[in-house]
């Protein structure tokens, strides 16, 4: 007896000694820029002899082109000195920490006065007719707000006998049409969702069969079967996948996708629940998106992780929400605390027990986000089964996004770990999602369970960014014989530092910029004008300055 209680003891504080948390699978990377000559100083903690690999990679290269930059065992190294560089181009750097068994990864971006980019190409829009119908307004100002950050929209309507293969075959058609300028797909409404695969990616074994697959719409020229999954048998009948039932094969995606598909879909809350329709959570929806978009809604650089799961076996699952964090916010703005708060946060991470389809254990409940007003814009939850978003009865994710407070995205982030530091240099979500759904094709990111799995989705608007600058208002414009004189109130935004002016002969676009250099003043004389109806756009231009990018 006595010596079993000393072993177990000594079992307990060993345990106690060397327990690992979520932040040891994260290398918080900072780093500061010089200009002349373009030089990159990164820097990153190693408390003790670790295995490091440091690369770097030019963003927007083909295929799989990390340099590396550094491959040294058992060292205290921390930081690096990356020079020769070239001073238009972006940069992406991926450290790898192997202290023991444990592996840890952190990335961040790193650019030199990063252009303003004037177009940001094409979203198709798909919505069922009966909310566009109802939701009439409220697309005029969405448009016009995406219209103002260079989008140009391309719409298509849905009705109730529309198939997941129409949808497919338009977002195909319109990419072959224009593969530089397609760069982001929304469902908006009840769109049809497809299914696909045969796991159970929260490893409940009642949860085994298709998960709604949004990426399929994303994926131009990948092969996707439907003859050789067969359970018949599932607790849910949605994850039901026999051959030739519609839902496909696949567990992970089968080629790298093209285009990231958003989803604003509120079918499944009850009106009984959230005390509004579906169409008027929407409405909603539209609401926060365009206070954001225009500055009217605004929070601190911080973020907030809420971990309930700790290390997990080395899955690590609340690292997604320090990871993406860091870089965007600095390692010094992340908080942890309750996700259910008053506070305001760029990001949040939320991983919960003892999940259902409606609930995170010790994050929230459907019941609670249509009643609470979460303040957290970008969103990120992991737990059992609610990944699979669209349970029949309010799923957890699509409620976090349909509540009152500021919720504009929500992942199921943990399986596998999401790529989001690119929110830090001026990236889109969408863009976040691309990279994470194609990371098996990545060396340079670290592998987790689920990696470029068919499950990973966006509910949210694929273009929006962490970024924002409050726009220039009441632009007036008046001809005047050969001339046309433009005026606007600047910018509320103390930080905006110039203006940019562009012309069309579509209120739709495509925007052509007609001043090549800033304009540090709020009126302009285009000298240049022709002979035909001619549209305008102020943009308000400001030098953001990020931890990671």
């Amino acid at each position: 007896m006595s010596r079993f209680l000393t072993s177990l003891l000594s079992i307990f504080f060993t345990a106690t000694l060397f327990a690992q948390t979520p932040q040891d699978a994260v290398v918080p990377m900072q780093l500061s820029a010089g200009l002349n000559p373009p030089a990159v100083f990164l820097s990153w903690t190693n408390p003790q002899p670790s295995d490091i690999i440091l690369r770097r990679r030019v963003k927007g290269a083909a295929g799989d082109t990390w340099v590396e930059l550094v491959n040294a065992t058992e060292t205290q190294l921390n930081g690096y000195f990356d020079s020769g560089l070239d001073g238009n181009e972006t940069y992406e750097y991926a450290v790898e920490r192997k202290t023991g068994n444990v592996m840890a990864y952190g990335y961040a971006f790193a650019n030199f006065f990063k252009p303003v980019v004037d177009n940001r190409g094409k979203i198709l829009v798909f919505i069922d007719s009966t909310t566009a119908d109802l939701l009439g307004a409220d697309l005029v100002v969405f448009k016009n707000d995406l219209r103002g950050e260079g989008w140009h929209t391309m719409p298509f309507k849905t009705g109730p006998f529309t198939t997941v293969q129409w949808v497919k075959n338009q977002i195909t058609n319109a990419y072959n049409a224009d593969p530089t300028n397609v760069k982001a797909v929304l469902l908006m409404g009840n769109v049809p969702i497809p299914y696909s695969g045969s796991m159970d990616w929260d490893t409940q074994s009642d949860h085994i069969g298709a998960w709604p697959c949004d990426a399929y719409y994303g994926d131009v020229n990948g092969t996707w079967t439907d003859n050789a999954v067969n359970i018949p048998n599932t607790a849910r009948l949605a994850n039901r996948n026999v051959p030739g039932d519609g839902k496909f094969d696949q567990n992970t995606l089968p080629s790298a996708i093209e285009i990231p598909v958003g989803r604003l879909d509120f079918r499944r809350l009850s009106a009984a629940t959230f005390g509004l329709p579906p169409v008027e959570l929407l409405r909603r929806y539209l609401f926060k998106n365009h206070l954001w978009r225009t500055g009217q809604y605004k929070v601190p650089n911080r973020a907030l992780v809420d971990d309930h799961l700790g290390w997990s076996g080395g899955e690590a699952f609340a690292a997604d929400g320090y990871r993406n964090a860091i870089p965007l916010t600095g390692e010094w703005n992340v908080a942890t605390g309750e996700f259910l708060n008053s506070d305001r946060y760029l990001l949040g991470y939320g991983a919960g027990t003892n999940g259902t389809y409606s609930s995170a254990g010790g994050i929230g409940t459907a019941a609670n986000f249509a009643t609470d007003s979460v303040r957290t814009v970008f969103a990120n939850l992991y737990g059992d089964y609610f990944g699979d978003w669209d349970f029949e009865t309010n799923p957890l994710m699509p409620a976090l996004l349909a509540s009152k407070g500021s919720v504009l995205s929500v992942s199921w982030a943990g399986r596998p770990h999401w790529m989001q530091h690119g929110l830090a240099s001026g990236e889109t979500i969408g863009y976040c999602l691309k990279e994470t759904q194609n990371a098996q094709f990545n060396t340079a990111y670290g592998v987790s369970n689920g990696e470029s799995g068919a499950h990973i989705a966006l509910l949210g608007d694929p273009t929006l960014r962490a970024k924002i600058v409050a726009p220039a208002s009441n632009l007036t414009v008046v001809s005047n014989c050969d001339k046309v004189n433009l005026h606007w109130t600047a910018s509320p935004d103390p930080e905006v530092v110039a203006y940019l002016i562009y012309r069309s002969f579509s209120l739709d676009g495509p925007y052509m910029r007609v001043t090549p250099d800033l304009l540090f003043q709020t009126s302009w004389e285009d000298l240049s004008p022709v002979a035909d109806t001619l549209f305008y756009s102020v943009r308000a231009v400001k030098l953001e300055v990020t931890p990671g990018g």
